[in-house]
């Protein structure tokens, strides 16, 4: 199989987090919810599927994906990075547990 599944997911992933987005907004907009869950909700969403997407670059760059000259395994560091600084994603997740879902606290 080839790299096709791969970026149409990470394509439809992207509408799908541009819909997300104006729709926290306008949750926001309305005080359905905060402006720091909005922000937390699409930034938890949006860390973990750009991790996607530069693995589905490095797929179709092969073993050229590490090479300076692409610039692709920065892309990579960087988007794993989002998912562990400033605060790691399990501590994103917990709070919107607590604070959207009304669970207790879990750190």
């Amino acid at each position: 199989m080839g790299e096709q599944p791969d970026f149409f997911r990470v394509s439809n992933l992207v509408v799908a987090f541009y819909v997300l987005y104006w729709t926290a907004k306008r949750k926001h907009e309305i005080g359905f919810i905060t402006e720091d869950m909005a922000e937390v909700l699409t930034e938890a969403l949006a860390c973990g599927e750009g991790g996607e997407a530069a693995n589905a670059c490095l797929t179709a760059h092969g073993g050229y994906g590490f090479a300076a000259e692409y610039d692709v395994e920065r892309k990579f560091r960087e988007t794993r990075l989002l998912t562990l600084a400033p605060v790691s994603n399990n501590l994103v997740l917990a709070f919107l547990g607590q604070h959207v879902l009304g669970m207790p606290k879990s750190y």
